[in-house]
């Protein structure tokens, strides 16, 4: 899953709080540079560690309930007492980590092993690269909370006949490309009729000192266009919800990529 562009995570210590399936997850960049994941969960007493959406570990990430700390990387740095535990192994007592990349500028995690990441985005690159979004940074974001099922936002970007140039990668993610600007959507389930999307507006540095650079107009334009739809997924969702509901299928590539993730 998708859970941040790496401009927001541009310096050591920065992290990002996500939820993926039911787990809470931590995303930080360490020391060295490396983005990494781990479960926000304490070794010690299994205290959750962190509890703010956003934010900038100084140097180490801290536990609380007991002090213990951790490195960015998530090797245990301190625990209180220690000394006093026979044969006590700070090795062993790292944060558990996750699988976490970096593609084209977005963080992906994955609570299984995963495929690697250029092979299973490797038919998007040649579209990807060229709007370099490593180097992009979201001048706007917006959320959205949404009274539907995650896919029915998922199925109507899929079939939106109105856009020229977009992706949606299975399961939680939408990428607009345009000549000057990007949009990225994230989902996140928070129950079985309500969504919670995220939209960053995406230029790069140099372009709000342009005497064209419109980004108000931009979102504007595109805010709308997504109440628009998210209004059209609370419709179907209110219709799926119908005994006598009979739907067909439009979104072939949403449906084989759903069901294939399914039954894997």
């Amino acid at each position: 899953m998708c859970v941040a562009h790496q401009g927001e995570l541009a310096t050591p210590g920065e992290f990002v709080l996500r939820e993926v399936a039911g787990e809470s997850l931590i995303a930080v960049r360490g020391a060295d540079g490396t983005v990494r994941a781990f479960y926000n969960v304490c070794r010690h007493r299994g205290s959750r560690i962190c509890e703010v959406a956003r934010g900038r570990f100084p140097s180490v990430i801290r536990c609380v309930h007991h002090n213990w700390t951790y490195e960015l990387d998530g090797r245990l740095r301190g625990a209180p007492h220690s000394s006093d535990v026979p044969d006590f192994d700070a090795d062993a007592l790292a944060l558990r980590q996750v699988a976490a990349g970096v593609w084209e500028g977005l963080i992906f995690v994955s609570l299984a092993p995963p495929e690697p990441l250029e092979a299973a985005c490797a038919q998007l690159r040649a579209e990807v690269a060229p709007l370099t979004l490593p180097m992009r940074r979201a001048a706007r974001s917006i959320e959205y909370d949404v009274a539907a099922n995650w896919k029915l936002p998922f199925e109507n970007y899929a079939e939106d006949y109105g856009r020229t140039r977009f992706y949606s990668i299975f399961p939680n993610l939408f990428v607009g490309l345009h000549p000057d600007y990007a949009m990225v959507h994230t989902l996140w389930p928070e129950g079985p009729a309500r969504t919670r999307i995220h939209c960053d507006w995406l230029f790069l540095p140099e372009a709000s000192g342009r005497d064209d650079f419109r980004r108000d107009d931009t979102v504007a334009f595109w805010d709308k266009i997504n109440r628009q739809n998210w209004h059209a997924c609370e419709l179907s969702q209110l219709g799926v919800a119908v005994r006598s509901n009979e739907p067909g299928s439009i979104a072939a590539v949403f449906d084989r990529e759903y069901l294939r993730t399914m039954v894997s």
